[in-house]
């Protein structure tokens, strides 16, 4: 999932805070999956506005590992997603991901 994200991006995230760089990126993404190992993203709309990228999804997963200090309850979670992406070149590992 962070190959998409150039060295030094920077994400938001409410969950994660703010990560500065692929690896701090990577790192969070790595935490969520070891939680979250079956989740599953389902976009329902992108939107394309150079150099800005778009996407609304619902995600589904079950809590099995830790995460942030709870224990996996092995409960099943259903929440909405929005997430905004900028973008700088037109050939960035992101912008060919959504053209795919």
């Amino acid at each position: 999932l962070a190959e998409v994200y150039a060295l030094n991006s920077v994400a938001e995230s409410p969950m994660y805070a703010t990560r500065v760089g692929r690896q701090s990126i990577e790192d969070a993404y790595r935490s969520f999956v070891t939680s979250f190992p079956d989740f599953t993203v389902e976009v329902e709309r992108t939107l394309v506005d150079p150099p800005h990228i778009a996407f609304f999804a619902t995600l589904n997963a079950t809590h099995v590992n830790e995460s942030f200090g709870m224990p996996g309850p092995n409960r099943h979670i259903e929440f909405r997603i929005a997430c905004r992406k900028t973008t700088r070149l037109s050939d960035s590992p992101l912008a060919k991901a959504v053209r795919t």
